[in-house]
């Protein structure tokens, strides 16, 4: 679910947990739907915790979506790029 926005940079990190070995993919995307950037690609991860680093075109700026599909269930992050 798409909640308050968090402000992100080049350092930033997508972080998450899994309590079971799980199918996963990790894309940003901008507001309009064109995905920016692939961080993970429908892979099976075991359980555990994981965090990757954010990549995204340099010149980006402003706000885009963290779009987190574990086992077909979607979370979405708003974020801001500075």
């Amino acid at each position: 679910m798409v909640g308050s926005s968090f402000p992100a940079n080049a350092t930033s990190v997508v972080s998450f947990a899994l309590p079971n070995d799980s199918k996963v993919s990790v894309n940003i995307i901008d507001l309009n739907g064109r995905v920016l950037s692939v961080i993970i690609d429908e892979q099976m991860l075991n359980a555990g915790d994981y965090s990757y680093k954010l990549r995204l075109p340099t010149e980006f700026k402003g706000p885009c979506l963290i779009k987190l599909i574990i086992d077909g269930i979607v979370n979405v992050q708003k974020i801001i790029v500075q």
